[in-house]
């Protein structure tokens, strides 16, 4: 989320503040295209970062989603290997209705939930 990488996978990365961003936002090594470093619709998730999510929801006690339904596979999952080790689940979402897995949800825009949740 904090990062910019290459599109076409030459290798460049920055963090997301030193991104050199101006009109077009284009990789100073190979010419293609910027985009920030997260998992979009469609994209499959790095191998190791799955690992790592697992490794980490395994030993929390509180996760929260935001912004999920809980219906897509991958953070699905998540979301119930932290139920089964017994963590307090919250969902942040606008949306009405919540996927019953939760134990919480916060009916609330991310950018307004999540300053009073970290308060």
């Amino acid at each position: 989320l904090f990062a910019t990488h290459c599109y076409a996978g030459c290798g460049y990365a920055v963090p997301h503040d030193t991104a050199p961003y101006d009109d077009t936002p284009t990789c100073p090594q190979c010419g293609s295209w910027l985009r920030p470093s997260v998992v979009l619709f469609g994209e499959q998730l790095d191998v190791d970062a799955q690992m790592a999510a697992r490794h980490a929801v395994r030993e929390c006690d509180l996760l929260i989603a935001v912004g999920t339904s809980g219906e897509v596979s991958t953070a699905a999952n998540l979301i119930r290997y932290a139920s089964d080790v017994g963590a307090l689940l919250v969902s942040v979402d606008p949306a009405p209705g919540v996927p019953p897995i939760f134990d919480v949800h916060v009916q609330l825009p991310a950018e307004d939930a999540l300053p009073r949740i970290l308060k």
